[in-house]
């Protein structure tokens, strides 16, 4: 069903009016119209019927002219109208069909986001993860325990994740102090055999640190004895995960004399630390 619009109101007169035209004037009809003269007389004469219309539609328009001009405006007032609606209407469904499309860019970039992120977290848990496992002291040719030995502390590292490590190398430093600087100093490169690979779940050593300047620590049962120096060890490795891309981990940790209470665990004899700059995994 044709909706009814201020256009087809318009147009249906107009229509039926060329429709009457052209049935009087196809009829042969004919209609006689007198007319008056300027001397008063009167004169007659036979027109065809759509003539006789047409000039009795324009006698209507002269008499009329106000009513006519009204009806002009308001035929124009409706169409204006109708033009600002049919404007309105176009601009409210353009700002309609651009929040939609805003909202599925947004869609699709949460999606691709969202993917991406999946793809990442996939590789991420098949990767390698080359982590400190233990710290040694030891004491060389001689109990740990025996001053007169020279110290060799010896570190471990294992590979918890999922795929091959290929082990670039690293450093294994070492410092005695009340309290390590903010930033480290690797100075001591640790070499490591060139394409030493490390499986899911293998274990491997630094090449031991041997010093000297380490003699009598204080062997004591105490628990409120306070050291004013500590030996630290630090380093980090350095390794090619499955991607070929390099990663490292640091560590840091203090050595815990024997018999000296403490927090770290029982057969442990390093405490391991969390310190800006030292400990990371990237």
């Amino acid at each position: 069903m044709h909706k009814l619009t201020v256009a087809r109101l318009i147009a249906a007169p107009f229509l039926f009016l060329i429709v009457l035209l052209v049935a009087a004037w196809t009829s042969g009809s004919q209609e006689i119209i007198c007319e008056q003269t300027k001397s008063g007389e009167e004169q007659c004469a036979p027109y065809n019927l759509a003539a006789y219309y047409l000039v009795q539609i324009k006698r209507t328009v002269d008499d009329n002219d106000g009513l006519i001009t009204a009806l002009a405006t308001i035929v124009i007032a409706a169409f204006t109208g109708t033009l600002w609606k049919s404007t309105r209407d176009l601009g409210l469904a353009g700002d309609k069909q651009l929040r939609i499309a805003r909202k599925a860019a947004n869609a699709a970039k949460i999606s691709a986001e969202a993917a991406r992120d999946t793809v990442n977290a996939m590789i991420a848990a098949e990767r390698p993860r080359v982590r400190l496992c233990k710290l040694t002291f030891s004491r060389f040719m001689g109990d740990a325990d025996d001053p007169t030995k020279t110290p060799v502390i010896t570190a471990r590292f294992k590979n918890y994740g999922r795929s091959t490590a290929i082990i670039l190398g690293g450093s294994f430093d070492r410092k005695m102090v009340g309290t390590l600087p903010e930033e480290p100093d690797y100075i001591s490169p640790a070499f490591v055999q060139p394409g030493k690979t490390l499986a899911p779940g293998e274990e491997f050593d630094f090449p031991e640190m041997v010093f000297y300047d380490f003699g009598q620590y204080r062997n004591i049962d105490t628990p409120d004895v306070v050291f004013t120096t500590w030996l630290y060890v630090y380093g980090f490795v350095s390794y090619l995960d499955h991607l070929g891309q390099e990663r490292k981990h640091g560590f840091a940790a203090f050595f815990m004399p024997p018999k000296v209470i403490s927090h770290v665990p029982q057969g442990e004899q390093f405490a391991h630390l969390n310190l800006p700059k030292y400990t990371y995994d990237t």
